[in-house]
């Protein structure tokens, strides 16, 4: 999800009509729910507009009045996902846990849609997006980090979440081993671990690892250094 700005999504109801067929009413709401059956059977990568016209039963155009490419429904489907993570209150817990309940909330909830996590990181922030964002830092803000603090502190969640993507998309293409240097003695020990990367116990290490280090940025500030 790059943090830049955001781009409306168009969609408005029309009546969708195939050739040959009578007209019926479309709404977006149908779309995604066709879209997102398409990407569970087939995944994100498969699913192109084509593809989705024929699932529906109706005219390209008609489809197309509703969203405008392939880029607008991924961002359709990447709302329709994200808007099911609840943000953890300030009556959840510590600063600490909220960070850690909503990550770990965010990942469950992009796990129901194989793929998503990929489209969230690769493209700008939705609506949905941005709530998560402001959610985030609001936390951080909340906890006594500086506002340059907080910035700084969910850039680096922003960063391991696009990285963890990443390395858990080439295990899911992959047979889950990875060759290392026979020379390595350090490498070769920990070869049994490195196709279990994608597990959730890896996950939590991360978090715990990152909420550390801001846990000590924050007991370690000087008034100085917070003005």
């Amino acid at each position: 999800m790059t943090v830049e700005s955001t781009r409306p999504t168009r969609a408005r109801a029309v009546s969708g009509k195939k050739s040959g067929t009578a007209s019926r009413p479309l709404d977006v709401a149908e779309i995604l729910r066709v879209a997102r059956k398409l990407v569970a059977e087939h995944g994100l990568d498969a699913l192109s507009m084509r593809a989705l016209t024929r699932e529906l039963g109706v005219s390209h155009m008609a489809t197309y009045h509703h969203v405008g490419n392939k880029e607008d429904l991924v961002a359709l489907i990447v709302d329709d996902v994200l808007k099911q993570i609840e943000v953890p209150g300030p009556d959840e817990g510590s600063w600490e846990d909220r960070l850690r309940e909503l990550n770990h909330r965010s990942f469950l909830v992009m796990r129901s849609c194989p793929g998503i996590d990929q489209a969230v990181f690769d493209t700008r922030p939705t609506t949905q997006g941005w709530r998560l964002i402001d959610a985030y830092v609001g936390i951080l803000l909340e906890a006594g980090f500086t506002e340059r603090q907080a910035a700084l502190g969910f850039s680096l969640i922003h960063s391991y979440g696009m990285g963890r993507s990443g390395i858990e998309r080439e295990l899911r293409n992959s047979s889950g081993r990875v060759v290392t240097p026979g020379e390595s003695s350090a490498l070769q020990q920990i070869q049994p671990v490195w196709g279990e990367l994608h597990r959730p116990d890896f996950r939590d290490f991360a978090i715990d690892v990152i909420i550390a280090g801001l846990r000590v940025i924050l007991d370690t500030a000087t008034p100085e250094a917070a003005e």
